[in-house]
């Protein structure tokens, strides 16, 4: 229990203190991937824009929209030439329990943070513990900068409430035709798979229509209020959990058991790094949508919506971070009509999409084996290689240290020789923070600056 604990809340194992003989070892691989974190993770919230078309797919987006009005005084407020439409969006959010503020994002408990040494009053630790505490309360600040923590957050409100309006409005509707509220039977064979895949059986689903039907409120053909405190305590909580179930899929947060042990050691960790939604997105979503076109013959509109959606979100959220980088380049044309090609576009979007799981990675790696470019273009939103060993953040980080050195010792000791922009960007990528929006595009400006 307490190991299931410690990792549900972020913090050491408990069992590491049996195995003195490698905690430096696994303290120091700690380290590395906090600092691969720090210096990588400036831009993965963009990675965000794949779940979060996906759980507008698969809820619907005329659903989605009336489950999130401050969409339409969004809309409103373009068309009448009036930008600012940040408040009522956050206004909503706020009336859901979003807590706001860049500090105040997302409350899950960063790992290690609580520090697991039960230290005595006053003492302070050692460097490495202080090292740690340190590093991860800073991954909390980049998570927050990089737009991850608001945009799960935003994937998170906005699904949940568009599931609501769609189960609610389909069990209305079919009550309502049928005079029944025994519909399990009536529905077709992929939403009886997809309300199975929220844990719900037959008869639950059933207790669930029925409380639905019975206390929601409806005001100009919209969901009112589910009046869930009046629902039998039992379908209630299945209804709940469902829910839950169903959030944890489409916005892929991954739990503990959701791995084998091996990948959630600390050196399992290091090599997966940035890799770990990819892993869990095997079994929660290519394998989900192979499952349920399996078991309707192909013939489900939904899943198909969700896998385009995801990329076509995906390639959006890219092309818009690549217009924003693409600041401060010399070549800043040319970069743009390679990085936003269709063809290009078409890569990264299955790239990023939520369901591409372990295929880039492989057919990646079969690729670099016959030619020196990277199959997708460094399209992740890390910049890293798509392979599987050239990807890993730590061996990157390694090979742009030992370039750079070889760059600064060549500098030092031949005083005719000129870095190259790719010397240049190799020695940059290794300074912390230094994927982050505007320090990008800073680094651009360094580049071209003193760059041959």
């Amino acid at each position: 229990m307490k190991v299931m604990t410690s990792g549900i809340l972020g913090r050491a194992n408990p069992l590491e203190k049996l195995d003195q003989k490698s905690l430096k070892f696994r303290r120091v691989v700690r380290l590395m991937g906090d600092y691969n974190f720090l210096r990588l993770f400036g831009q993965v919230g963009f990675a965000q824009g794949a779940e979060l078309g996906q759980t507008v797919a698969e809820a619907g987006l005329v659903t989605s929209m009336k489950a999130m009005p401050a969409f339409g005084d969004i809309v409103s407020r373009l068309q009448s030439g009036k930008y600012d439409f940040k408040e009522p969006l956050l206004k909503e959010l706020q009336s859901y329990g979003a807590p706001l503020g860049l500090d105040k994002w997302m409350h899950t408990p960063a790992g290690r943070i609580d520090n697991d040494m039960d230290l005595p009053m006053g003492q302070t630790g050692s460097i490495g513990d202080v090292a740690e505490l340190k590093a991860n309360k800073l991954k909390r600040v980049v998570a927050d900068l990089s737009l991850l923590n608001p945009m799960t957050l935003l994937s998170q409100v906005w699904g949940a409430k568009a599931l609501t309006f769609k189960i609610a409005d389909n069990i209305t509707f079919l009550a309502k035709k049928h005079k029944t509220t025994k519909l399990y039977d009536l529905l077709g064979r992929g939403d009886q798979i997809r309300y199975r895949q929220l844990g719900w059986t037959k008869n639950e689903f059933n207790r669930i229509a029925k409380e639905i039907n019975k206390h929601s409120k409806y005001k100009d053909g919209n969901l009112e209020q589910m009046n869930l405190d009046d629902w039998n305590p039992e379908a209630r909580a299945n209804y709940v959990i469902g829910l839950s179930r169903w959030i944890d899929r489409v916005v892929q947060r991954n739990d503990v058991g959701m791995m084998a042990k091996w990948f959630t050691t600390d050196f399992g960790r290091m090599i997966t790094q940035f890799r770990q939604f990819s892993l869990g997105a095997y079994e929660k979503q290519l394998m989900n949508g192979a499952y349920t076109l399996a078991e309707t013959r192909g013939k489900d509109f939904t899943t198909y919506s969700r896998f385009t959606a995801s990329s076509i979100s995906a390639a959006t959220f890219y092309a818009t971070k690549t217009y924003i980088n693409s600041f401060g380049r010399g070549d800043r044309d040319k970069f743009l009509r390679e990085r936003l090609s269709n063809g290009n576009l078409a890569k990264i979007g299955f790239l990023n999409s939520s369901w591409s799981t372990l295929i880039p990675p492989v057919t990646a790696t079969a690729y670099s084996l016959f030619s020196e470019d990277d199959l997708y273009g460094y399209g992740r939103n890390t910049s890293l290689s798509s392979s599987l060993i050239d990807g890993i953040p730590t061996v990157d980080l390694v090979n742009n240290v030992i370039n750079s050195f070889r760059t600064g010792a060549r500098m030092a000791y031949d005083p005719t020789f000129e870095p190259s922009k790719r010397d240049i960007s190799k020695a940059l990528s290794i300074v912390a923070f230094q994927n982050l929006l505007i320090i990008k595009n800073i680094n651009n400006m360094i580049v071209e600056q003193y760059g041959k």
